[in-house]
């Protein structure tokens, strides 16, 4: 995906940035967004609908997606098609990183032949997630350094994920003292019958 001249962090943030995935993603209707940080792993909780990566209007398209450590972020999606992301931005000089992209779909169970229609599919579904990724990195490519993101109640957990990221640019001493002060779920948003009833 190219060079970009910022930190990490600022990719990771998006862990955190709910409000990101309805204009730049096409996510819609909300169903669940949750952050779970344990020691070097932070997860993103994520249901929605969406305009292009569910078949049906009604469907929900459903993400675990995690970090295990500053770089590498892994993601199961449950859409259209399952399918597994894989993210990477390696640091290749102070202030600039590489960034890499890459989509597995599954297009069956295995039980029926693979056909160039499901072939077919399989690439738009993986080139829409390129796209969707793009959008990021234009946006990456064009904005300032955000030393201290201005956050309001309904934006995800910003300060957490920083607080979580601190672990990777100390001491290894120190990790422990990040994880008691980061570990734990946080909910931004649940909208799930069961959480009602609770």
């Amino acid at each position: 995906m190219g060079d970009l001249d910022i930190h990490p962090i600022e990719v990771v943030d998006n862990m955190a940035d709910y409000g990101h995935f309805i204009p730049i993603h096409g996510a819609k209707d909300f169903v669940y967004f949750a952050n779970e940080f344990m020691d070097h792993i932070v997860h993103q909780y994520y249901a929605a609908g969406h305009r292009t990566l569910v078949q049906n209007p009604e469907d929900v398209l459903t993400l675990d997606t995690w970090y295990t450590g500053p770089s590498i972020l892994q993601s199961e999606m449950e859409g259209t098609f399952k399918s597994f992301i894989l993210i990477t931005h390696t640091p290749i000089e102070d202030g600039k990183i590489r960034v890499w992209h890459g989509l597995m779909v599954q297009v069956n169970d295995g039980s029926a032949p693979i056909t160039e229609e499901l072939r077919a599919a399989a690439g738009e579904y993986q080139e829409g997630s390129r796209l969707a990724f793009a959008q990021d990195v234009e946006i990456w490519q064009n904005k300032r350094a955000c030393i201290n993101p201005l956050v309001v109640p309904s934006d995800g957990p910003y300060g957490k994920v920083r607080l979580w990221y601190k672990q990777f640019y100390n001491p290894r001493a120190q990790a422990p003292d990040w994880h008691r002060r980061s570990n734990g779920m946080h909910v931004t948003l649940d909208k799930r019958k069961s959480s009602a009833a609770a």
